[in-house]
């Protein structure tokens, strides 16, 4: 396992390497808007658990919209 999806791994408790590399992505992208490099340990951990809120906010999103839920105005 590369060190980046350890770290997300050990920080959220996520073993799925789907959602594992989703996580990373959200980090690099939405978080951080760059590289993930010249992190330290403690904000990559902290933005790990962030990224998580994020993916099951979207999943729940998705959850709804396929559900027929969520409407246009």
């Amino acid at each position: 396992m590369r060190y980046y999806t350890q770290l997300i791994a050990s920080a959220t408790g996520v073993t799925d390497p789907a959602v594992l590399d989703e996580l990373e992505e959200i980090m690099r992208e939405d978080i951080f808007h760059s590289t993930l490099s010249w992190q330290t340990e403690a904000q990559l951990r902290a933005a790990a658990s962030e990224a998580l809120v994020i993916c099951k906010a979207v999943s729940e999103i998705e959850q709804t919209a396929e559900d027929g839920a969520l409407t246009r105005h």
